[in-house]
């Protein structure tokens, strides 16, 4: 690792082996209201209980998740430990660090209890244009096959010019 290129900073610590490389993708989420899903005959397991949104300097890229989780918890009343399972986009390894360490979302380092326990977007890959979808289906399936008495679920993640982004799934 240390002979990869840096290409952000000289001598910078992001290279190819601690960003999310570009992938390919498809996930599928359909919404809707219980009344709708019922006439239809779709189960259901979990809703849609609250989204935020924050900005942040866009020269600190990845950091917006903590005011969009710190804004969540704060218009919920939940904390960290409230939640099951979270869905966080590596854009970076030490951008997914700074999140979970000022947010106390995990262990300070891995292995992780709570937070990508099936691998993040260095492991999986980083959709474009996808990586939210990807993300909620990830929570999803890790909440019913991992996690299945927990009753909530977080995801977030940042955008490349400062926005963040944070979902809380609440089970039905």
């Amino acid at each position: 690792m240390k002979l990869m290129p840096t290409p952000f900073k000289e001598n910078g610590l992001v290279s190819a082996a601690t960003a999310s490389p570009l992938t390919a993708g498809a996930a599928l989420i359909l919404m809707m209201n219980r009344k709708k899903a019922d006439a239809l005959g779709l189960s259901y397991r979990y809703k849609y209980a609250y989204g935020t949104q924050a900005g942040n300097d866009p020269t600190l890229m990845g950091i917006g998740p903590i005011d969009a989780v710190k804004k969540l918890f704060q218009k919920t009343g939940l904390s960290a430990g409230d939640i099951g399972a979270i869905e966080l986009n590596e854009a970076f390894a030490s951008q997914s660090l700074a999140v979970i360490r000022v947010l106390k979302l995990d262990n300070d380092n891995a292995p992780f209890t709570k937070v990508n326990t099936w691998g993040g977007a260095m492991a999986l890959g980083h959709p474009l244009g996808q990586s939210g979808a990807r993300l909620v289906v990830t929570l999803l399936n890790r909440l019913k096959c991992d996690y299945p008495e927990e009753k909530y679920g977080l995801v977030t993640l940042c955008g490349g010019f400062g926005d963040a982004n944070a979902v809380l799934l609440e089970k039905i």
